[in-house]
Order: C-alpha cells, then sequence, then structure tokens
C-alpha cells in the first residue's frame, strides 16, 4: 500500500474567482489577451527539500511563455508522473495538475504572476520531486509595469485611486492586479482601452470584487509607456484627510532612502509601506535614523512575498522616541522594493505621503515653497544617501522680486538627514512664494511638506534631480461636484527663459493648452480654475512641454468645499 508522506508538505489551497465584465467596458486591442482574468489565491507554503526519483523528470514545458494578467495553460512533459501529480514554479506554491499519462500533466497557472523566469519541477503525490529544469517557464508583462505600495478600499475609511496616464501616441490597453499583504492575488481591473495621452481612473471602492477592508498593494500592466498617481482619502469626520503619491517607473531599487520619517513630533507619525517588487519572497532591513544622529535608532527585519506590501507603523512596530523626526533606510540583497511614507496627524487628521528614493542626486530643484503664505508654511527634509560625510548648500528663489536668498550650509554624516524649517529663517520674509535648489557634494534626496495649520490640510513632494522637456500630469480638476481643484507648478530648470505649455486631454478626447514663460530659474502657475476653456466638472490629464530649457512640476490638489485635510500634491513625471 502506498504511503502518503504529509510531513514537510504543505499542499497549496487554490480558490479561483471570475471577475465579470463591465457593461460598456472598452474592450482591448486585438494583440492583447481578452480572456476575462481568473484570479487565484495560493497559500504561502515551505517545502522540506526530499530526495529525488530517478525515474521523475521534467523534459519541457508548453508553451515556454505566458502574460501576467490572464491564465495560462501549461502541458508538462517528463516521466514519471504520478495522477495527483503538481507543478511548482521557482518558489510559488504547488498547482494541482490535469494528469493526462506518465508523460504528460497540464495545469493552468494563475493571473497575477511576478513577472520573471521559473525553474519548473513535478511533486508526485507520494513526495518525490523531479529535479528543476531551469527557466522552463516565462512570465512576461505587457510592456510597462508600475508598482502600486497603497491600495485601499474601505481600510479604517480610507479609500484610494489610481490614476494612470497613456504616455504614447497610440492607444493603449491597461490592466491593474491587486494583492493582500500575503502575496495573494485577489482582483483585477481592467482591461481599459486609453487612447493617447489619456488617463483612466481605477477608484478601489467601484471594483465590486475587492473586498472591504482591504489594505494591500497593486501592480498596473500596460501595453504602452504609462505614469500614474495614487491618492488616498478620507471623508469621516476629524480623520478626514488626504494624500498623493507619484509611483516610482521601474521596480524602485535594492537600497531606498525615505527621507521624512515622524515618530510622534507635534502628533505625526508616519507608516512606512514597502512593496517586493521581486520575483520571489524577500527579507528586507529596515533602519530609522534621527536627524543629528550618527547610529540607527531602531532595525527591524521584514520578510514580504513578491509583489505584497508590509506596512510599518513607527513607534509601533519600529520603536522610537515620541519626538522622532529622520529618515529611514531599506535595504535587500538580491531584491528590490519601492516604498511610501504615509505621514498622519491624528490630532487633526492631517495627512502628508511621500515616496522613498532609489537613488540620490547632487542637484534637487523643489518647485513651490512657502512662508507663512494664506497660512502655508513649508519644510525640507535633506537625506545623505552616501556612506560618506556631505555638505549641502540651499538658495531660495522669490516667485515675486526674482531674488535669490542662500540658506546657511549644512553637514551631514552617512545616512543623515537635517530639517530646514522655513518658519525658523527669521531673514526669509514672511508671504514668501518661491523655489528653491539644494545642492550638495555627494547624492542627497529631498522631501518637501506644506502645512496650513488654520485650513487643517498638509500636503509633500519630492524633490527633483533633472528635468525635461515633456511632463507628465495623470490627474486635474477643475470645479468637480465633489469640489476638488488642482493647480500645475512648472519649474525652469534652464539658464534662459522657457516657453511653457499645458494641453490637458479631456476624456471627451478634446484638448485645451494654454502658455505662460517661465523665468530661468523660477516658477509659473497654471491654476485650472482660472482657465476659462476648461468647462466645469472636468477631471482629465495634462501634459507639460518646454520650447528648449528642461523643467519639472507640481501638482496641487485641493477641496475648500470640505471639512477636514483636504490637500495634497504630487509630482509631474517627467519623460
Amino acid at each position: 500500500m502506498t504511503r502518503i508522506a504529509l510531513a514537510g508538505l504543505t499542499l497549496a489551497l487554490l480558490v479561483s474567482l471570475t471577475l465579470p465584465t463591465t457593461p460598456g467596458q472598452a474592450q482591448p486591442a486585438t494583440e492583447t489577451p481578452t480572456v476575462t482574468p481568473t484570479v487565484t489565491q495560493t497559500a504561502t507554503v515551505t517545502v522540506t527539500p526530499v530526495p529525488t526519483t530517478p525515474g521523475l523528470t521534467v523534459t519541457s514545458v508548453n508553451p515556454p511563455t505566458g502574460n501576467s494578467v490572464s491564465p495560462t495553460t501549461i502541458t508538462v512533459t517528463g516521466t514519471g508522473f504520478l495522477p495527483n501529480a503538481q507543478i511548482v514554479l521557482g518558489n510559488r506554491p504547488a498547482i494541482p495538475a490535469q494528469f493526462q499519462s506518465p508523460t504528460s500533466l497540464v495545469a493552468t497557472l494563475p493571473v497575477g504572476l511576478p513577472i520573471g523566469s521559473y525553474g519548473v519541477s513535478v511533486i508526485n503525490p507520494n513526495s518525490t520531486s523531479s529535479p528543476v529544469l531551469p527557466n522552463a517557464f516565462t512570465v512576461v508583462g505587457l510592456g510597462s509595469s508600475l508598482y502600486v505600495p497603497v491600495a485601499v478600499k474601505q481600510a479604517n475609511g480610507d479609500d484610494s485611486g489610481i490614476q494612470v496616464q497613456n504616455l504614447s501616441g497610440s492607444s493603449s490597453t491597461i490592466y491593474l492586479t491587486y494583492y493582500d499583504q500575503n502575496g495573494f492575488a485577489i482582483a483585477t481591473d481592467g482591461p481599459q482601452n486609453v487612447t493617447a495621452f489619456n488617463s483612466v481612473t481605477f477608484y478601489q471602492p467601484s471594483n465590486t470584487t475587492l473586498p472591504s477592508g482591504f489594505d494591500g498593494s497593486a501592480v498596473v500592466q500596460s501595453t504602452q509607456p504609462i505614469a500614474a498617481i495614487v491618492n488616498r482619502v478620507n471623508y469621516t469626520g476629524t480623520n478626514a484627510s488626504a494624500g498623493s503619491t507619484t509611483l516610482p517607473s521601474g521596480a524602485g531599487g535594492s537600497n531606498v532612502t525615505v527621507p521624512l520619517v515622524y515618530g510622534g513630533q507635534n502628533g505625526y507619525v508616519s507608516t512606512i509601506s514597502i512593496q517586493n517588487t521581486s520575483t520571489g519572497t524577500a527579507t528586507y532591513t529596515v533602519s530609522l535614523q534621527a536627524n543629528g544622529v550618527t547610529t540607527p535608532t531602531s532595525t527591524v527585519q521584514v520578510t514580504i512575498p513578491s509583489l505584497a506590501v508590509k506596512r510599518l507603523r513607527v513607534g509601533t512596530d519600529l520603536f522610537v522616541p515620541s519626538t522622532f523626526l529622520g529618515s529611514a533606510i531599506i535595504s535587500a540583497s538580491g531584491a528590490t522594493l519601492t516604498a511610501v511614507a504615509e505621514t498622519r496627524n491624528s490630532s487633526n487628521g492631517i495627512l502628508m505621503s511621500s515616496a522613498g528614493f532609489a537613488s540620490g542626486t547632487t542637484t534637487i530643484n523643489a518647485p513651490l515653497l512657502f512662508k507663512n503664505y494664506n497660512g502655508w508654511v513649508s519644510g525640507a527634509q535633506v537625506a545623505n544617501m552616501s556612506s560618506t560625510t556631505i555638505t549641502v548648500n540651499a538658495q531660495l528663489h522669490n516667485r515675486d522680486n526674482d531674488s535669490a536668498l542662500g540658506l546657511p550650509p549644512v553637514t551631514l554624516g552617512p545616512n543623515q538627514a537635517y530639517f530646514y524649517d522655513l518658519a525658523t529663517v527669521s531673514f526669509l520674509p514672511d508671504g514668501f512664494v518661491g523655489s528653491a535648489v539644494f545642492t550638495s557634494t555627494g547624492p542627497a534626496a529631498v522631501t518637501i511638506q506644506e502645512v496650513n495649520s488654520t485650513q487643517v490640510a498638509g500636503m509633500a513632494y519630492s524633490g527633483f534631480s533633472n528635468g525635461t522637456n515633456n511632463i507628465s500630469i495623470p490627474l486635474i480638476f477643475k470645479e468637480t461636484i465633489t469640489g476638488w481643484n488642482t493647480g500645475v507648478q512648472v519649474q525652469n530648470l534652464g539658464a534662459i527663459d522657457a516657453t511653457v505649455t499645458i494641453t490637458y486631454t479631456l476624456s471627451t478626447g478634446f484638448t485645451i493648452s494654454e502658455s505662460s514663460v517661465a523665468i530661468a530659474g523660477q516658477s509659473v502657475t497654471f491654476y485650472q480654475p482660472a482657465n476659462t476653456g476648461l468647462p466645469s466638472n472636468t477631471t482629465g490629464a495634462a501634459t507639460v512641454t518646454s520650447n528648449g530649457p528642461p523643467i519639472v512640476a507640481i501638482v496641487n490638489e485641493t477641496n475648500y468645499q470640505r471639512t477636514g485635510d483636504a490637500s495634497m500634491a504630487y509630482e509631474g513625471i517627467n519623460y
């Protein structure tokens, strides 16, 4: 009688969920899979190594490739297969197979597999395992991928929306896959067909298959180049808040710095979201370092499944003093990540979101700063991203009189950060509105925060290294029914004046343009409610172009109809 060994082997649990097609939903281009994705949950397993059986082998996988946005049926050929055998891709959980013969198995791979190459092996029900056939199956993307560390649906009252812009002159088909914090792909959005330079909103509360309380991550895939932001909003009483983050291009890096992290100072506490953008499960080291301190204040290690997110609350998951203000350094060996810090004030609901940096630069530009301007005050956190001591200089440019003002130099040790509080700069006049340029002797990163205590509002954005002649603006508003408006602040990084043009792409497909001159080193504002050509209740996208000099931009989103924090900012995406 065959003896079934259960010790050391946990069978994978597969739950298949077929999503309905939304009535009126645009169909994808013919070269894109049109099958409605079947979302599969797979339990994380740890398989104890077992001896291989000489007669059990895998010789081929057909087809050898598949995409991650639709199911792929594969045939595995080899020898020694038994009924109820399972197929294993890399270190993914085992997948049940249909037994065709001792030399053939058939299985359907789930939606949401991480992009990459996988070795393939077979496990028989008697726990014997075949040798791995290396690089036997490859999961390919659609062309462009973006990673989303923050995706929520009614998570403590918070909801998110992901705005994706097509940067191509051709139509693009866009998919989105959601992952819970165990790395399970649990729902999808799309396909959505998006015309040239237009955008589409994936609003998580509108996805009926995404469970209420969802608090996880997502991956966006497109057949054309894309850019995207994610907005997180809470409309509930004293918790009313809003924060926005631009999604970095690519998979991030193996060493990421989050410049601005709070542990309780002035009521602000940060939650750091780390998304594993690698093919397999990875372990990350997270260190917090207080401003002015030479050694880490707190260090932990976290293990995160592929494409999942781990949220670490400073002061709870990462022990620090209640007055902590500093930065976070997140690293891994052989793995990549993206990270976002969401800083919330529990007493008034102010929320500020900012992304981490995979690399630093010696020149950093900030298009918009304030000192007591209509209640707004800015601060700039500069983090040293090198292992040596650096010196940082800051120069402020006044928007109103074209004057420049230098701040005293700051010396930063390895991984140290410094906070420039413009409210305390005595020789900077009240009412200041302008831009800044930070220069350093080594790689650094800057996060700007803007707080209005009177309006109970706050926002944050990342400083820019280099500009380009083209900028993506995935989301603009003018007098929406719910009260949202936007303003686009464009900074000219060149040595000569620039003619800057913003072109709005409306949901109808029509475009509207306006231009302005940005003085060398200065900023110019395009305020959407002031454009009489834009109809009221507009939600759309835009591109910003320059006639030569490089430019960068930020977008402020404000809502004066609702209570609580209703202000947020995101960076325009240079391309």
